[in-house]
């Protein structure tokens, strides 16, 4: 067996030894409500179950008894009162109990929520699917919500074991992606970013079996990996608009500098199929824009120091065209807010590597320390060819990975600017390291390989230390959620 098949099946039987019981585990014993943002997206999916595709906009009542216009979602009403949120922190088995006893309502409610209406229902299907078995099973919403979390758990393990059975290189960072303890907790609850980041880590894996082409005039790739990765990108970027620029994963493996000019047709095609895979993200971001979406409700406030306007100028909800207008008034905040915003973040990589429930369930220092080890460690591991005399990749992938990855921050801290901080804020207010987590299997794709001589006994050596992590942490985190979040 060789040396890439041996890590490679190692890490993947490794992967579905550990997820299977750690994402049962904390589906079951995590309280209904108490992974961020879950309350909001159980309604997601219970809004599909009656054939909600897409939110809707209605009059809501907002904090200072105002009815305005607002974007949200119908759902049962139970399906609601069955969870806690981020203000019960400890679940009261008394309240267990009832949650448990309550039946469905048997109609709609409009919940005003819109950072989840204007969402694709792609990546809520699984969770939909539980969700409905249960309900015609008998079950009431309490048990059919933890159905739900479990088909989810179950779709994000077919996907992480199968992208690295696919895999062809960077599996050690794959696997890291799919075990950090942030990617294990969302997998196991109701909110698609778990979802997202398995299918991200698969179409990853499938662009590893695609092959430059090698004559002049030759066609794009005919592999179905190849389009089934670009069917999984087109799904991301529909869900997230500012994961838009994965899509230059389509373009690696990049033709040598020698061959530009003979590969130009092949290479203008694969672009061109950049452009194709986009075009479903624009044509649901402006349906959902101009249908869907509207502004977010806060607590009356002062514009921040930003604010060009005159003042006083007091705001009670977001406003993305004043944010636009104040990052136009100095372009160069389009890169100055975010920096500012993750040099001065101390918790942006503690929450990518695992900060669970609502944020505030921090893991032990020794096992945030094994991961800041773990991942650079599969960086080198994936640098490594089993074989000597092995070569792959080279500078453009990297650097086109690198500035795919870097628009991709951007993206993602542009949008919470304009669409969730507060009017005329100097730094942006939303960003997660769990939003990170998606972008790291396309490193994995851009990364050069080389031989090395033994690279085979090195890759194994090396790839321990994420096996290692990934142990450590089916060992902590069950324990952790049950002191945290159950009343004893």
């Amino acid at each position: 067996m060789s040396g890439v098949w041996s890590v490679q099946r190692a890490l993947a039987s490794l992967f579905a030894a550990i997820a299977l019981p750690t994402c049962v585990m904390l589906a079951l014993l995590t309280p209904l409500g108490q992974v961020a943002d879950e309350p909001a997206h159980v309604l997601r999916v219970a809004s599909l179950l009656h054939g909600q595709w897409i939110g809707r906009r209605a009059p809501a009542l907002t904090e200072d008894g105002t009815m305005r216009l607002r974007a949200g979602l119908d759902a049962d009403q139970a399906i609601f009162g069955v969870q806690s949120g981020p203000e019960q922190h400890k679940l009261v088995q008394d309240d267990a109990s009832r949650a448990n006893a309550q039946n469905w309502a048997g109609f709609q409610y409009f919940y005003p929520i819109p950072s989840v209406a204007i969402y694709t229902p792609t990546f809520y299907i699984p969770a939909a699917i539980g969700m409905s078995l249960a309900k015609q099973a008998g079950a009431g919403p309490f048990i059919a919500t933890y159905a739900a979390r479990l088909a989810n758990a179950a779709c994000f393990i077919t996907l992480g074991f199968a992208a690295l059975l696919l895999a062809r290189r960077g599996q050690a960072l794959l696997f890291c992606t799919l075990m950090f303890p942030m990617t294990v907790s969302l997998a196991a609850s109701v909110n698609q970013d778990g979802m997202i980041i398995g299918t991200s880590v698969l179409a990853a894996a499938l662009l590893t079996r695609s092959a430059v082409p090698t004559m002049a005039g030759a066609a794009l790739p005919q592999s179905s990996p190849y389009w089934i990765a670009a069917l999984l990108l087109a799904c991301i970027v529909a869900a997230k608009p500012p994961y838009a620029p994965l899509l230059l994963g389509l373009l690696i493996p990049l033709p040598r500098m020698r061959d530009w000019w003979q590969l130009r047709r092949p290479l203008m095609l694969r672009c061109a199929v950049v452009g194709l895979v986009l075009l479903p993200g624009l044509l649901w971001g402006w349906f959902a824009v101009t249908t869907v979406a509207t502004a977010f409700s806060k607590p009356p406030y002062e514009a921040g120091p930003l604010w060009i306007g005159p003042r006083p100028a007091l705001f009670d909800e977001t406003n993305a065209a004043a944010q636009l207008a104040i990052l136009m008034a100095k372009p160069l905040r389009f890169l100055s807010i975010p920096w500012t915003t993750i040099i001065h973040d101390p918790a942006l990589l503690p929450s990518a590597v695992g900060v669970l429930g609502w944020l505030n369930v921090v893991l032990p220092d020794a096992l945030y320390l094994l991961w800041y080890t773990a991942v650079p460690v599969a960086l080198l591991c994936d640098l490594i060819a089993p074989r000597a005399g092995t070569r792959h990749g080279g500078l453009a992938d990297l650097a086109l990975g690198v500035v795919a990855a870097a628009a991709c921050v951007l993206g993602i801290y542009l949008s919470q600017y304009l669409s969730w901080t507060v009017v005329g804020n100097a730094t942006v207010q939303g960003p997660s390291g769990r939003y990170l987590l998606p972008i790291l299997p396309f490193l994995a794709l851009s990364l050069p390989v080389f031989g090395l001589r033994g690279g085979e006994r090195w890759r194994a050596g090396l790839a321990a230390v994420p096996a290692v992590a990934a142990l450590a942490g089916v060992a902590v985190l069950p324990p952790v959620i049950v002191y945290a979040m159950v009343l004893r």
